[in-house]
Order: C-alpha cells, then structure tokens, then sequence
C-alpha cells in the first residue's frame, strides 16, 4: 500500500510538471512573417541614412566604379569651402501646340515668379553656385515660314516657349547659372535663341551654350568653369574646352551634357566613354541631363559624373508617371596650396510637384518616411538602373 501511495504521488509530481511546461512546448516557433525583426526589403542605398530628417550625404567611395559602396576619408583636408548646387531640366513654358488649360505651366504659375523653387530656395540661398538646364526658349519670337521649313519646326512634337519675364523665377529662386545647350533652346529659331540669351544676360544669369565656356567667379572668391554640349560634341573639343579653362584660372571644372536615351534608368556605353574622358582631362564634375529620367551618379578618378538629373521645375509635362528628382550639392574643398578637391555629396531627394496626384511644377523634398525617398536613392545608387536593366533583358531576350 504504501508503494502504490508513492507511485501516485510520484505520477501527481509528473503530471503537475509536464502541465506548467506544455503552453510553451506547443507553440510554434515565430514564423518570419510574423517576426518582429523584418527582413531588409528597401532598395540599397548610397549611404545609411542616420538622420531621416536631414539630407543624405555621401562621400567618394574606395572603387571609383562604384558609387553606392561609398566609404568616410580617413581625415578631411582642411581649407576654405565651397557648396555647388545641381538641379535638372527647367521648362519655364507650355508647348506650343498644347490646348490652353488650367493646369500649364503658364497657368499655374501666372506672375509669381517665387513659386517654382519655392520648396528648395533655401537649398539655392544657402550655396556659393546654383546651376539648372534651361529646356525651353524665354522669347516673344515667332518663326517665319522659312524659318518653320528650314528648321523643320513644324515637325518637332514638342516646342516650348515661356514670356520673358520668366527669367526671373531663376532670379527669385537664387539661381545663378543656366546651360541652354540642349534641343529645345532653338524651339523658336535663331532670333528666338539669341533673345534667351539677351534675356538671361540682362538679369544677370550666366549661361553656357552649345560648345562654349563660361567662367563665373562666386561671391566668395571661387572661379567656377562651365563648358556645355549635347551628345554630338567631338572629344577633342570638350578636351580642349576643359583645358581652355583651366589656363583661365578656372578652379572648380564643369561639363554639362545633354545626352543619353530618354526614359532609359542607365547611361549607355557613349555617356560613361565621354563622363569618365571628361573628368580624366580635368574636369570634376559632369552634369548631365535629357533623359527625363534620374540615372546613377559615379563616382571616378576623384569626380563626380552625374549621368540624368531627371526633370526639376518641368513644363514639358502636366503629369509625368516618374515624378522623381534631387538636389545634389557638392562641397568643394580649397586648400592651403590653392588646389581644389570634393569634400562632401549632399543628395536631396525631391519630387517635381509638391503633390503625387499630379505636376504642379514645384519641386518639393521628399519626406524620409515616403518610399519615394529611397526610391530616389536607390536611382541614384544605381541599384535601381540594375534591376531596370534586368527587366529590359526579359522583356527582349534576343537582344
């Protein structure tokens, strides 16, 4: 008897035991969609980003042909410092064809000449230089029949044309340089273009041309070359232009082109052949734009190539699908020896319209928390342009 009550006792215990252990011996191991530790789903970016509320800075990475693996310098050089600001195409004008409407350029931005940058003017006030393409003619011109003949205008899709007056909204934007070497600045004929020009020279805005320099001394004493073309410039004279301002005092070099495929999310092989020639001749920086679209920066041989700058403040297009843009500014570091070296990229991504639903023509920093902010990122990164590059090959297997 008493080993029967021992026996009942002992299996008591055990049943006691095993009941306080079962909950957790029966519940299934957490399932990694229910994880409380996700997996990394966003796009790789240039840099990680530490303080969402501030722009992403990054700086040039240990394999040139690299950009989004960039690294911190093991010390910065010292000396005076500079902030160059990038921003892409500017249309200031409807086209011509266009049924008038309330949404054109012209009608939504009327006379405020403060509206279009109004978003990222602080950016612009806060720098030495601002430089933007200007896509579009600022003239009252119009062509003669021989002229539309001559210049086949009458054939060309899209020709666009803003009032005069709007030379100042780079002006009130604090905008000092504009490259006008790109397709649309002869929209309304030779008459048309040298009008610009006059116009932009009247308010005070440098400009570069289709193969021509312009040297540009900031405020705080820094000489800044511009050499301008589009993709049919010879190597031999973008060579010789960045070398002309160089012997011109010239300090900071840049070369912009209007250049590469339109809609196409990576340069093609004649971009990257006339970036890195560009920057292997002296120039540090290259500017390009025409695509519409962003494409990847690359950093090289101790420049900066920035392929597409995408749209900006874009008449072109009352409501383009990719709304995606970026401020880029880039310190430049003088030192003791009077040499000039890049510090610092700053990237701010943007969107040309304060609102997603369509383009209102005010370019406006994305929020950090909108998934457009890495998108942007990621375009920039050049992550973006692989995975587009992917979908290319499916979609044209025999290619």
């Amino acid at each position: 008897m008493k080993i029967l009550t021992i026996c009942l006792a002992a299996v008591l215990v055990f049943l006691l035991v095993v009941s306080a252990y079962l909950p957790g011996l029966l519940t299934p191991p957490m399932s990694p969609e229910l994880s409380t530790q996700p997996s990394q789903t966003t796009p790789s970016v240039p840099t990680e980003v530490t303080q969402p509320t501030e722009p992403t800075q990054v700086t040039e990475p240990t394999q040139a042909t690299e950009p989004s693996q960039p690294t911190e310098p093991a010390t910065k050089p010292e000396g005076d410092r500079f902030l160059i600001s990038f921003a892409g195409d500017c249309t200031f004008a409807d086209n011509l064809t266009a049924t008038p409407s309330w949404d054109l350029f012209t009608s939504v931005v009327g006379d405020r000449y403060d509206y279009p940058f109004a978003g990222v003017k602080s950016y612009f006030e806060g720098d030495d230089l601002t430089l933007v393409n200007l896509e579009c003619a600022l003239t009252t011109y119009d062509p003669t029949e021989e002229e539309i003949k001559l210049l086949q205008l009458d054939v060309k899709s899209f020709r666009f044309r803003g009032p005069l007056e709007y030379v100042n909204i780079l002006t009130a934007g604090s905008v000092e340089v504009a490259s006008v070497a790109n397709n649309h600045a002869r929209d309304f004929a030779e008459p048309g273009w040298k009008e610009t020009l006059s116009v932009l020279k009247n308010a005070g805005v440098g400009y570069a041309t289709w193969g021509s320099n312009c040297l540009i001394t900031t405020e705080n004493g820094l000489k800044v070359g511009i050499y301008a073309n589009n993709s049919w410039v010879t190597e031999s004279g973008m060579v010789s232009n960045i070398q002309k301002l160089r012997q011109q005092g010239a300090q900071v070099v840049i070369v912009s082109l209007h250049w590469g495929d339109e809609r196409h999310y990576a340069p093609n092989e004649e971009q990257q052949k006339l970036g890195r020639l560009a920057i292997d001749s002296g120039a540090d920086i290259v500017f390009g734009h025409h695509p519409h679209v962003l494409q990847p920066l690359e950093f090289y041989n101790g420049g900066l190539i920035m392929y597409s700058m995408g749209n900006f403040s874009f008449g072109g297009n009352r409501n383009p699908v990719d709304k995606d843009t970026v401020v880029i500014q880039q310190e430049f570091i003088r030192t003791a020896d009077g040499s000039v070296v890049l510090g610092e990229t700053i990237l701010i991504p943007c969107r040309i319209s304060s609102t997603a639903s369509r383009n209102d023509y005010q370019p406006t920093p994305y929020d950090p928390t909108d998934p457009g902010y890495l998108r942007v990122l990621s375009k920039l990164d050049g992550s973006y342009a692989q995975q587009w590059l992917e979908q290319q090959a499916a979609k044209n297997p025999a290619a």
